[in-house]
């Protein structure tokens, strides 16, 4: 499920790409024939191009297998009672916001629609609880399983820069009613994003397509998943890294593909990243 985390991965993607702009003919001519691994320098600027912006969905990733758990919506809710909900964390409604919720065959959905000056906040959510595979309204101790569906699309338009994210999470979480829990499924996330750089035209995209779990998580007290206390597991990711520059008419086209692997142990995330025949090591604190 998505919070503010998710948000910031637009400001580490747009610096990102400068970077990437500036290095990604840097690389070794040779990479695609070698087939030895070379231990990759941290130092690199062409990883230290996209750690930033790497190390912001993995921890994304993290928290979106775990965030169902939590029930950010409240589940039951009416959707009226929402314009008077001044702690909500997205803050208050705004009269043109649009926010409808319904509850249909052991389904909560909910569509929101959070509007502003620059763009707009889009969020289409779907959860069920079960209790012995039987849909269970409310998130009670018995609960089971969870599952969860989203989509989330964030659109900024500063003057300067167009931006548009998008992304779609799929987790089902199992022994809900125990004290550690078990979270799988997939998380795609897409940003775009098109400004101008001296006398060229950009048009970046960025996907990553993201394998979550077998992820666990332990509550640091029965009947209280508002936060957890240790998480273990494994994630799988692959990034696209696509960047159109188009000068006096001309366009030239570079593709980048990373694959990473992480597995976490009691909230360390042991990452390896691998592009060509290239391989970083690092540990990154979630």
């Amino acid at each position: 499920m998505y919070n503010k985390k998710y948000v910031g991965i637009m400001a580490a993607v747009l610096g990102l790409g400068l970077m990437l702009a500036l290095t990604m003919f840097w690389g070794c001519s040779d990479d695609g024939t070698n087939s030895t691994i070379v231990r990759g320098d941290l130092n690199d600027p062409e990883f230290m191009a996209i750690r930033p912006s790497l190390d912001d969905v993995i921890e994304s990733a993290v928290e979106g297998t775990f965030d169902p758990l939590t029930n950010r919506w409240d589940f039951p809710l009416d959707s009226s009672t929402w314009r008077n909900k001044d702690d909500y964390w997205l803050g208050p409604l705004n009269p043109d916001d649009s926010v409808e919720y319904e509850y249909e065959g052991g389904w909560h959905v909910i569509y929101l629609a959070h509007l502003s000056a620059s763009g707009s906040e889009v969020f289409y959510d779907s959860m069920a609880f079960f209790v012995n595979d039987a849909p269970w309204m409310m998130f009670t101790v018995e609960v089971s399983n969870v599952k969860y569906r989203g989509s989330y699309q964030l659109t900024e338009n500063d003057g300067e820069t167009v931006i548009e994210d998008v992304i779609t999470t799929r987790v089902d979480l199992a022994d809900v009613n125990t004290d550690v829990a078990t979270g799988t499924g997939t998380m795609n996330i897409v940003s775009n994003s098109v400004y101008s750089q001296g006398q060229s035209d950009m048009d970046e995209t960025f996907d990553f397509d993201i394998i979550l779990g077998p992820m666990t998580f332990m509550r640091p007290t029965l009947n209280n998943w508002d936060s957890y206390e240790t998480a273990n597991g494994e994630l799988d990711i692959m990034l696209t890294y696509t960047v159109e520059t188009t000068t006096a008419g001309e366009t030239e086209t570079v593709n980048q593909d990373w694959t990473i692997q992480v597995t976490v142990d009691d909230n360390i995330g042991q990452v390896e990243v691998t592009r060509d025949n290239t391989l970083w090591t690092y540990n990154l604190n979630l």
